[in-house]
């Protein structure tokens, strides 16, 4: 499959983070021994079933591109714990947020991406002061206080996209660089950023109207392919 996956174009897929326990299992067993022992430390049920089905259904659709076995590829990690697979000429980043999923593949492109469901937060205010850069605060102020909640989260997506496009994590301050809020999503390179990294571009991404979804990606895509959202039983039976 990763023919099909042509230099320049980036594939999202969007899986909904629920199933049955007979499912769950199957998805279990595409899992490699420390991301079982992951899935068993989490103290809620509905959050080892959420990793399991997330980190599943990665394993199934890099297993499509690569022509492998799920359990048998191998991960290498970055500094920051972005995942790779040494030498497979595939890019991916993934992003789950409460019961959605959301996965970017590429054959060239450096990608990120983040989904976060939109909720109340007790100091939204606060925490733009404390995690965003200052033209990002002015922006998110001079907006109307009903539409405020949704662009923090418009805000955030963009930013930890555009961080896990680079694999920097928060490494890097979220306050040393600037998204817009309107939009247009848009990086504002500043002096922090190293010009000798390929631009940057941003977007955002089709998501359930309570949540908000990104999309980074470091190169010159051609194109990109949204597949429609699929359930994890739909997702074994395409692949």
């Amino acid at each position: 499959m990763l023919n099909c996956l042509e230099p320049g174009v980036i594939h999202i897929h969007r899986v909904k983070l629920e199933a049955s326990e007979e499912i769950i299992a199957r998805f279990e067993g595409f899992l490699c021994w420390d991301e079982i022992e992951h899935a068993r430390r989490f103290r809620f049920p509905w959050l080892r079933s959420r990793y399991i089905l997330a980190r599943g259904a990665l394993r199934l659709f890099l297993a499509s591109y690569l022509n492998a076995q799920a359990r048998e590829i191998q991960f290498d990690y970055g500094q920051q714990g972005k995942p790779r697979i040494h030498d497979a000429r595939l890019e991916f980043n993934i992003s789950h947020s409460e019961s959605i999923a959301l996965m970017a593949f590429s054959r060239e492109c450096e990608v990120g991406v983040d989904v976060e469901i939109i909720r109340p937060m007790a100091d939204l205010d606060g925490l733009a002061q404390r995690f965003f850069h200052p033209a990002e605060v002015a922006e998110l102020r001079s907006l109307a206080p009903e539409a405020q909640q949704e662009a923090f989260f418009v805000c955030w997506t963009r930013k930890e996209a555009y961080l896990k496009a680079g694999g920097e994590g928060l490494s890097i301050p979220l306050d040393s660089f600037r998204v817009t809020l309107s939009d247009s999503p848009r990086i504002v390179v500043t002096k922090n950023e190293h010009r000798s990294r390929r631009a940057c571009h941003l977007w955002d991404l089709s998501s359930p109207p309570d949540y908000a979804a990104a999309l980074a990606c470091r190169g010159d895509p051609i194109r990109i392919s949204t597949a429609p959202f699929t359930d994890p039983r739909q997702t074994l039976e395409n692949l």
